[in-house]
């Protein structure tokens, strides 16, 4: 039978189920990307989703757009390559599966919006304006790696990289921050990962991924709380003036060794402990360590929202 010769809120009511179904087999079995601002975004936001598929065998690759260098000498951002490669390798993930895109920390909003062009370059205080690094997949930044020479820094590149990323590896589900993330790298790193989605998707149609996006910067009110491996994150204030609400946030519980109060053996506490230049689990970063972790989740090819609440590790797709 024809999808159109079925009456429409029984179609609609179908593929809501199969959307769910989706959603539900996605992170234990599929493909999944993560997009990371900078090295360490990516545990933050989702250690427990990466060690979980790693445990499981299932494909996982991690991108990092910029080298965390703060527009500081190359050598800081190769240390804080270094720093990602041992972090992630603590949750079971090999140095192959990490692509560094090795774009300039800091300026990912300004390339977004004014340096958009092929022949356009942002030129940092440390007058850099391409590409660069020497870990991860092939031992270099990615452009290197696949078009034999390095990017130089706009929009046209990011976006050629991230689209070449995503169309070789067709992930379902891709993590990244959300375009209300207040700082301004994790919101252009979703608006930058949008545009290549789109381009993939024009390209091949029958392809779109889901997207699961969350926050780690926050001016609104005081959030995080601090670090509580037995206790889910808490709310993040004054959402629901920006079109979100907490109630339909994808909910994730990390796994059990996650949870853990031994911290010498929880995977996500030692691995974040890796990132040592940025204060590793002796500042900020540890409040990140929380029973869950938290998304809110959109199809690839648009931007209206899945509402899905996961109060476990089950999702509940709410009434339609």
């Amino acid at each position: 039978m024809h999808l159109n010769r079925i009456p429409r809120r029984i179609a609609h009511n179908v593929a809501w189920a199969f959307l769910c179904l989706s959603i539900w087999a996605g992170p234990a079995q599929a493909r999944i990307l993560v997009v990371a601002p900078h090295p360490d975004d990516d545990l933050l936001t989702a250690a427990g989703v990466i060690y979980r598929a790693a445990q499981a065998g299932a494909p996982v690759t991690v991108v990092y757009m910029t080298n965390g260098d703060s527009n500081r000498e190359t050598l800081y951002g190769l240390a804080r390559q270094a720093e990602a490669v041992e972090g992630q390798q603590r949750l079971g993930v090999q140095e192959d599966d990490l692509i560094f895109l090795g774009y300039p920390d800091g300026y990912l909003h300004k390339i977004l919006t004014r340096y958009i062009h092929p022949g356009e370059t942002v030129i940092t205080t440390f007058n850099r304006s391409r590409t660069y690094g020497q870990r991860g997949l092939g031992r270099s930044d990615y452009h290197t790696y696949r078009f034999g020479t390095p990017a130089h820094y706009n929009r046209h590149h990011i976006v050629t990289d991230l689209e070449d990323i995503v169309g070789m590896l067709r992930p379902e589900h891709i993590y990244v921050t959300s375009e209300l993330d207040t700082h301004p790298d994790h919101f252009a790193t979703y608006q930058l990962l949008k545009l290549a989605v789109m381009a993939a998707y024009a390209a091949t149609p029958e392809y779109a991924p889901v997207i699961h996006k969350t926050i780690v910067h926050w001016s609104h009110g005081f959030w995080p709380h601090p670090m509580d491996a037995t206790a889910p994150f808490p709310e993040i204030p004054n959402l629901l003036q920006f079109g979100l609400t907490w109630k339909s946030r994808e909910r994730l519980e990390v796994p059990l060794p996650m949870q853990s109060t031994d911290l010498s053996r929880n995977p996500k506490y030692m691995a974040i402990a890796a990132h040592r230049s940025q204060g590793g689990v002796d500042g900020y970063l540890k409040n990140f360590v929380h029973k869950d972790e938290f998304f809110w989740v959109e199809s690839g090819v648009n931007t209206a929202p899945i509402e899905v609440a996961l109060p476990g590790l089950a999702p509940i797709c709410p009434r339609r």
